[in-house]
């Protein structure tokens, strides 16, 4: 009878636990699909038969493949085989390469550096390039893009590749409509030297506008385009900021102020769908352009705008884009790159570039010999286009970029734009219309970089919440008349509204969060019983010295942080483990995601229930396959260990899987080309792991620690359906929510078992402040 008991005990736990490991993983990975490429200066790619393989980094489209530059070099230089290595963001790619410049390894043989990032390049990082300025003709290319590549002691880092001269191109018809001039010659003789005069063309084409049509596109586009004209930007030329006494910033402020302010704009975020569409759609007149903007317009306005746009001189000559190429010092092979960037950045290699994707040169010998394609200028009504950028490029002055020169750019044009944004809106109040462009002027610094980072949006002012315009919009316009009581009822809304929304929150939360906390801490202060709430006696600390006093307390505390620490340390492990493996792409990644999750959407009581029965000493599967290895049976619910093991595994067996999730979204967040740097200083798989993906899982690791810990210091259910609410037989399992548990509503003493409530509520304190300190020097380390 016994063995049949013990039979059917063993089949029916094995078919529970069938149902409950569904969520086991199984399958191969698939190593191939990890999206990484291998792009090591030293990985071989057509560098065989004993050629010299040069690597060249760039980012975005640089154009020379497709220009057929590297073929013609190959061809004639049968020995050089040349291979680039292309990241597509500029963000990322110059992070990337500081990392190696500094760390003497890893660099290509060329480096591409864009106009972002050159005053970087020259003020922190010059003496890991070669000075090309000695091995080169100095006067092909123009002063103003020699001296951005050259330090204080006349080192040039850098050989100018493209730049970004500025000019208008403007809508023919449009202008038409409005009754203004239409000849390039003449309108660029309108605005000539200031621009103030090209808002005044705008404010004359506003009286008499085509319907649903706007002068410019955003008023951060006339930002950029009069700062990059200007001798005094952000710094000076000794490095030193000064953007707050700038007479160049203060000039293309007022220029973007008064467009802001003067409803000219069309309010749209650049190389956005809605900016892209606007150019088919016709709905502004004019934009500034630099001139490798010139086939993008082409293409974006399609056949409909054939004939209808022109270009014009800008108001002043100006700059909006460009970047050079160096040669590391730790490159391996610096005679032949320096060879190599002196040959792309020639005259005639660069008319090539122009000829294939419009990168204007930025050596003035090839603009006699520039043909930009037919169909282009025929698109362009015709006009000399490539005269025109000349022309531009150069008298463009001199300009100095600082390490900081884009965040810079970045804070002033918000904060403009936010006051210009408060202003419009104090004038509509008053009854005057207004409008409400409050387009980032983010500069965008290359035609490289242009389309990866698009700037900010044009709709919603830096500071308001997504929605806000759309919000203020729809209450409609406020009453007229600032003093009368319905102005005034409509401030206290504009001010009083968002308060309401939230409002429930807080009273949900000092319902059933803080009075409830506040409660408790007041019965820890007195004798209070179960079955007497009315008859409190004030004891002040005494119920926390009889706590701290008892044995009980201390082996509850032991326990919870033994379980806490059996439980935490190999669920994560396990979980980061398990992250990794669904990183790869495994067949059904879906499917195994979703099983991955069901212990965690499992009942304590039936993942208890289930584990109890496995455990069960006399018929459990556990202690059956324990007696196949010749381990006697264990009875694990009077066990200290055994029992706060099998208590453990509970935890674990629920929250592997969430916390596998959670680090797979952190994973997938980590960029690739950091996976692409580690390759090219030849990591493996391992050191990868160890290097690039727990150092960027360092944050995310740390939250599920806490979590963990405050699950743990909380850990009721699990104990309590094993083993009853004592935890065991001798307390070998009870943790400080069960030992809360037994004297609140067990014995009943009230007072006790909030004591015991605060007691944890200091232990989460403490594991809070220690999570905070940890961040903090995770960041500073960082």
């Amino acid at each position: 009878m016994r063995t049949s008991t013990r039979r059917s005990r063993r089949l029916m736990t094995l078919a529970v636990v069938a149902t409950l490991t569904t969520g086991l993983l199984a399958g191969c990975a698939d190593d191939s699909g990890d999206g990484s490429d291998d792009s090591s200066p030293n990985s071989g790619g057509g560098g065989g038969g004993g050629k010299t393989e040069l690597t060249i980094g760039t980012f975005g489209v640089f154009g020379y493949k497709q220009a057929g530059l590297y073929d013609e070099y190959m061809k004639l230089h049968p020995d050089v085989s040349i291979k680039e290595n292309v990241t597509t963001k500029t963000d990322v790619y110059w992070p990337k390469t500081l990392t190696r410049l500094q760390a003497g390894s890893g660099v290509d043989d060329i480096q591409a550096i864009e106009i972002g990032n050159i005053a970087e390049a020259v003020q922190t990082q010059a003496d890991k390039f070669v000075d090309l300025g000695k091995e080169v003709d100095k006067s092909q290319w123009l002063d103003w893009k020699n001296a951005q590549a050259t330090t204080k002691d006349g080192k040039q880092i850098g050989l100018g590749t493209d730049i970004g001269p500025m000019a208008i191109c403007y809508r023919k018809d449009l202008f038409k409509k409005a009754g203004l001039e239409t000849d390039r010659t003449k309108l660029a003789a309108q605005w000539a030297g200031d621009w103030s005069k090209f808002v005044g063309v705008g404010k004359d084409y506003m009286k008499k506008a085509p319907s649903g049509t706007k002068f410019v596109d955003s008023a951060s586009s006339v930002y950029n385009a009069v700062l990059g004209g200007e001798s005094e930007r952000y710094y000076d030329k000794d490095g030193n900021a000064i953007w707050d006494k700038s007479t160049g910033v203060k000039t293309a402020w007022n220029a973007a102020m008064e467009v802001a302010t003067s409803n000219m704009s069309a309010k749209l975020k650049q190389f956005e769908d809605p900016w892209v569409k606007a150019f088919s759609n016709a709905t502004f007149a004019t934009v500034a352009c630099p001139a490798w903007m010139i086939g993008y317009i082409q293409e974006k306005s399609g056949e409909s705008g054939k004939g209808n746009w022109d270009v014009a001189a800008a108001p002043t000559a100006a700059n909006w884009g460009g970047a050079f190429v160096g040669v590391p010092t730790a490159g391996k092979h610096q005679k032949e790159a320096i060879e190599l960037a002196k040959w792309l950045t020639a005259p005639e290699q660069q008319a090539k570039v122009f000829a294939k994707q419009a990168s204007f040169p930025s050596a003035p010998s090839a603009y006699a010999t520039l043909k930009p394609q037919a169909a282009t200028v025929e698109y362009f009504s015709n006009a000399p286009i490539t005269e025109i950028y000349a022309a531009s490029a150069k008298t463009i002055p001199v300009q100095y970029f600082g390490v900081k020169d884009q965040p810079i750019g970045t804070a002033i044009a918000d904060i403009g734009i936010l006051q210009s944004s408060r202003r419009a809106r104090a004038l509509s109040r008053m009854g005057r219309g207004h409008e409400r462009d409050q387009g980032r002027a983010r500069p965008v610094t290359s035609s490289k970089q242009a389309l990866a980072h698009p700037a900010p949006s044009a709709e919603t002012a830096p500071g308001d919440q997504p929605g806000a315009v759309r919000g203020a919009q729809g209450r409609g316009k406020p009453p007229t008349g600032p003093g009368s009581w319905r102005s005034r009822l409509y401030r206290w809304d504009m001010k009083a509204s968002p308060y309401a929304f939230i409002t429930p929150f807080f009273l949900v939360f000092g319902a059933f969060g803080l009075v409830p906390l506040l409660y408790t801490g007041w019965y820890s202060l007195h004798n209070v019983q179960l079955s007497s709430l009315d008859h409190q006696t004030w004891v002040g600390l005494e119920n926390y010295k009889n706590l701290w006093a008892s044995d009980f307390f201390w082996n509850a505390l032991k326990n919870t942080f033994t379980i806490g620490l059996i439980s935490t340390v190999p669920q994560l492990l396990l979980a980061l483990g398990i992250a990794h493996l669904l990183n790869y792409k495994l067949r059904g990644s879906t499917l195994w995601r979703v099983v991955m999750l069901t212990p965690y959407a499992t009942s304590v009581a039936a993942a208890t229930l289930v584990f109890t029965l496995l455990y069960t000493w006399d018929g459990g599967m556990i202690n059956w396959l324990l007696h196949f290895v010749g381990v006697d049976a264990i009875n694990w619910r009077e066990s200290d260990w055994g029992g706060q093991f099998a208590v453990s595994s509970i935890v674990i067996w629920r929250w592997t899987g969430y916390n596998a999730l959670i680090y797979l979204a952190a994973m997938q967040a980590i960029p690739t080309d950091l996976y692409e740097s580690a390759s090219l200083d030849g990591a493996n798989r391992f050191q990868q792991f160890r290097h690039v993906t727990i150092p960027m899982l360092r944050p995310t690791i740390l939250f599920t620690v806490v979590v963990s810990t405050i699950g743990a210091t909380q850990l009721f259910g699990e104990p309590l359906l094993f083993g009853g609410s004592k935890g065991g037989s001798e307390h070998q399992y009870q943790t400080l929510g069960l030992y809360m548990y037994d004297q609140g509503w067990i014995i009943g003493n009230l007072g006790k078992a909030s004591a015991i409530a605060w007691s944890m509520f200091l232990i989460l304190l403490i594991v809070g402040a220690v999570n905070m300190l940890v961040n903090r020097r995770l960041r500073k380390s960082q």
